[in-house]
């Protein structure tokens, strides 16, 4: 699991449940980085930057739709952070499946949940706020189809208490269709009223000049 990232003035997301290999990537985060849902294998990494549509991607209200692809070349650009951050944690993991198979950078080793409580979850921790603009996991249907995730979403937060989500608009479902590859999700954050303000008073200067 990856994260990947471009700036050092955000908090960082954190994806729900789910079960794959992650890496990180800066300026976005698995094998799975931050929180995710599911029940499922496979490897993941993660990454940040701006964010990249390189890959075939659908797009609803609150449904995303992503599929695999071979390689991170897209976010070659970008920076890694997962080594970066203080800890992973896993809401659960079989011997020989947790966090250091999450992020030994192979892809023929992965996350296992242990157990059928759900959600089944991924959480990076930073030191400090950090940008992030992508979580990118590895995932494989055709090895193990019973432990790859089919769906997931991705929060960003300071605790456990103000996780927001880190897809824009709110509570967007990820969802992923038989993957075999690494599957590149984009974060994203909603408008923000004091940009649309200052550029408001930029073109006003501009018609004043």
């Amino acid at each position: 699991m990856y994260a990947v990232s471009s700036e050092d003035t955000e908090a960082p997301p954190q994806p729900r449940p789910s079960d794959p290999q992650s890496d990180d990537e800066e300026e976005e985060e698995p094998e799975e980085e931050e929180e995710e849902e599911d029940d499922d294998d496979g490897a993941v990494d993660d990454g940040v930057g701006t964010p990249i549509h390189s890959q075939p991607v659908s797009l609803s209200s609150t449904h995303l739709v992503i599929s695999a692809v071979s390689n991170l070349s897209s976010l070659s650009h970008l920076r890694e952070i997962g080594k970066e951050a203080l800890c992973w944690q896993l809401s659960s993991a079989k011997p020989g499946n947790g966090v250091e198979q999450i992020r030994d950078g192979s892809i023929d080793s992965y996350w296992q949940s242990d157990g059928t409580k759900q959600p089944h979850w991924i959480q990076v921790h930073f030191a400090r706020r950090v940008a992030i603009s992508h979580v990118c996991l590895y995932l494989d249907y055709a090895l193990d189809e019973s432990y790859t995730p089919k769906k997931i979403w991705v929060d960003h937060g300071m605790t456990n208490q103000d996780l927001q989500g880190a897809v824009y608009p709110e509570n967007t479902e990820i969802e992923f269709q038989e993957p075999v590859g690494w599957c590149i999700v984009p974060l994203s954050s909603p408008p923000d009223p004091l940009d649309e303000c200052q550029a408001e008073l930029e073109n006003e200067n501009i018609e004043w000049t």
